[in-house]
């Protein structure tokens, strides 16, 4: 009788041990996500560093159930395992196939402008936050102004420094969403040398480019 009250009071203190870091781990994931929601929803990549504290809270689980002598251990050694095969299935059924196929017709914009901007020049965009996609496609550097800075702005006329010391300029403007009816725009345009019309223009984005390289044909997607 006496052995199984110590053993039940040693099996309880192992399993506050392991739940008291497993609920700060819950509540430290959920934390910046009711402070930042924002940028919990608009960018999927933010989560990632969360799901450590989701590892670690499962983990805790796990040997809190591997610390038992009975057949909750066996329990654990399932959990663990599971665990293991979801992590492994998800990813390849999921992002593994978005990585293979290297897909650009998400951003047939970006496409184009591919082909159009030299590989040296640089791609000023407004309207898309900070959407690395976008970019990614284009395969092209760019300054993505989220916060709409523009011609007499001081921190953008220090990246148009930096750009002309490292020798590159800025091959294009695209404005997309409500950033495509601001005055800013045509300012920054004047600023750049950039023609005061757009070359194209769909839903979403119009897209500008210097006034002494307008493109020779229509501007067109693939």
């Amino acid at each position: 009788m006496r052995f199984s009250l110590i053993s039940a009071t040693s099996r309880g203190a192992t399993l506050r041990r392991r739940l008291t870091p497993a609920i700060v781990c819950v509540a430290l994931y959920f934390l910046p996500i009711a402070i930042f929601m924002h940028l919990y929803t608009a960018h999927v990549y933010y989560s990632y560093a969360n799901s450590l504290l989701l590892i670690a809270m499962v983990g805790c689980g796990i040997v809190a159930l591997l610390e038992r002598r009975d057949l909750a251990s066996w329990l654990g050694l399932s959990l663990f395992t599971a665990a293991l095969l979801a992590a492994s299935t998800n990813y390849l059924s999921g992002y593994y196939v978005d990585q293979q196929s290297d897909d650009p017709s998400h951003w047939p914009l970006a496409t184009a402008l591919q082909r159009q901007v030299p590989a040296d020049e640089v791609l000023l965009i407004y309207g898309l936050d900070l959407n690395t996609e976008f970019t990614y496609t284009a395969r092209r550097r760019a300054i993505m102004s989220w916060e709409d800075r523009g011609a007499g702005d001081p921190l953008f006329e220090r990246s148009l420094a930096l750009l002309a010391q490292d020798n590159r300029r800025i091959g294009a403007l695209v404005a997309c969403g409500d950033t495509r009816s601001s005055a800013l725009i045509p300012r920054t345009a004047r600023r750049l040398a950039i023609a005061a019309r757009p070359s194209y223009r769909d839903v979403y984005c119009d897209v500008y480019f210097p006034s002494n390289r307008m493109p020779a044909t229509d501007f067109t997607f693939p």
